[in-house]
This record gives C-alpha cells, sequence and structure tokens, in this order.
C-alpha cells in the first residue's frame, strides 16, 4: 500500500515471517519432544528474526526482539509461529524506516488511509459442528508512524471470497459481516453484521445485526428455519451494508 500527502510517499508494507529450525523433526515420543525443546533453547534468536538487505547490501535484523508485541495473557508455553511485521518506509529516503511487530496469525488485511486491520480465524473442530472465533488487530498509520491501538475478537469467520470487503470502517466506528456455521450445521448459517469501536485497547461490539429487537436473519429461511445461503458479497455504501447470499447446490442433485 502506497499512500503520498503533501508530494512525499510512504509505503507500508504488511509481512508475515515463519522461522525454520532445520534439526526439530517430528516427535514420537517424549525423548523427541525434550530434543527438540533443547534444540529451540540453543538457537540463536537472530536467526529466529526475519532479515532485510540495506542499500549497502547488507543483511540487518528487521526487527529486534524486544519490539515485538506478544497476547496479553500468554505465557512461556504460549505463542505463534509467525512474526507479523506493519512497515512504513519513507519512499524520499528510504533509510528511514519504522515498523510494529506482532507474534500472531493472520489470513487477510483490510485497510484505509488511517488504519490497517489485520485479521485471522480460529477453527475448533467437535462432533457436532465447527466453531469459529476470528481475531481483529487495529493499527493506525500517519505518515512515517505506525502503531497497535487495539484487537477484538467475534464469533464466526470472515470467509475466503475477499474478506477485506466485509470489513467498512466509518468513522469512529469499525463494521464487518461474520459467518457461524454452514450449510449442513445443524442451524445452518448465522450471518452477522456487526459494528465495533475501540474502548482503549481493545475492539468492543456496540452493535449486532440481528439481534432481540430486529431477529430476521441475513439470508433466504427454508421451510426448516435454517438459513443454506452463504455470504458471497458484500459492499458498504455511506450508513448502508448490501450482503449478497446465495445457495450453493449440486446441479445433480434435487
Amino acid at each position: 500500500m502506497l499512500l503520498t500527502a503533501a508530494g512525499l510517499a510512504t509505503l507500508y508494507i504488511v509481512s508475515r515471517f515463519t522461522p525454520v529450525i532445520g534439526k526439530v523433526n517430528y516427535p514420537h515420543n517424549e525423548s523427541d519432544r525434550i530434543a527438540n525443546y533443547h534444540t529451540i533453547q540453543e538457537q540463536n534468536i537472530d536467526d529466529l528474526l526475519p532479515k532485510y538487505t540495506d542499500a549497502n547490501g547488507e543483511e540487518q535484523n528487521l526487527v529486534n526482539v524486544e519490539d515485538c508485541y506478544l497476547p496479553q495473557n500468554a505465557t512461556r508455553k504460549d505463542g505463534h509461529g509467525d512474526l507479523v511485521t506493519l512497515t512504513a518506509i519513507d519512499m524520499s529516503n528510504t533509510n528511514d524506516i519504522n515498523l510494529v511487530c506482532v507474534n500472531t496469525e493472520i489470513i487477510g488485511i483490510y485497510a484505509t488511509p488511517a488504519s490497517v486491520y489485520l485479521h485471522a480465524t480460529d477453527h475448533q473442530y467437535n462432533a457436532d459442528e465447527t466453531k469459529h472465533t476470528s481475531m481483529i488487530h487495529k493499527f493506525s498509520i500517519d505518515g512515517q508512524t505506525v502503531e497497535y491501538v487495539a484487537s477484538g475478537a467475534l464469533n464466526g469467520k470472515f470467509g475466503w471470497q475477499s474478506p477485506n470487503l466485509r470489513f467498512s470502517e466509518q468513522g469512529e466506528y469499525l463494521r464487518v459481516v461474520t459467518t457461524a456455521g454452514s450449510r449442513g450445521a445443524a442451524k445452518g448459517f448465522d450471518h452477522r453484521l456487526n459494528v465495533l469501536t475501540q474502548q482503549g485497547n481493545e475492539l468492543t461490539l456496540v452493535a449486532q445485526l440481528p439481534n432481540e429487537t430486529n431477529d430476521k436473519p441475513i439470508g433466504k429461511v427454508n421451510s426448516f428455519g435454517k438459513v443454506l445461503e452463504d455470504v458471497k458479497a458484500v459492499r458498504f455504501y455511506d450508513k448502508k451494508a448490501y450482503v449478497v447470499t446465495f445457495e450453493t447446490t449440486d446441479p445433480l442433485y434435487p
């Protein structure tokens, strides 16, 4: 993403780095797990950080380990395999680099001139149906300044088809469409329009459709009271959200 203002340009890059330790193998027993643990502990931390090559052709660490954010409730036993970095580069002086680093998983990005939102979904499987919990991380951008500001969680997922179009920032609010359930689940799909706002370092849910007052589902309800139509497209215009749903069926079966 390249933003310009008053003749100046700043390039924003979202990158994800997954370190690889060659001597760590899939453990088959407790002895293997202990061996992997010691192998990881013996690694130089610099070998586990993303790198870049400067104008002089010298390799540099992109981030400092002390500057990366971790989940608030994380312990020494928690963590993700990825380091996600949001970098701002002054195009008139490419040595001028500012960034913020987060130890998290991401599967998508939504950006505005003032904010960048990174999101991912945790899939929890059980015997009945899959439960999805989605995380959203908000960053502010202003010229060379990039800052982490807030995170939030929602039930449901954002889908695989252009999930960034399910997001819309308007003023102090973030509007986003989520989907829980599935066509084969007991209750079918449960699509929701969520409105969040930043309160401290949390993205807090302040409104949602459907709700107790306006309980009409998003999508057509069949004779069994289920929504079998998935979200195919979302567009936001001013204060309205247009959600297109469609039931995908196998043409060879009734």
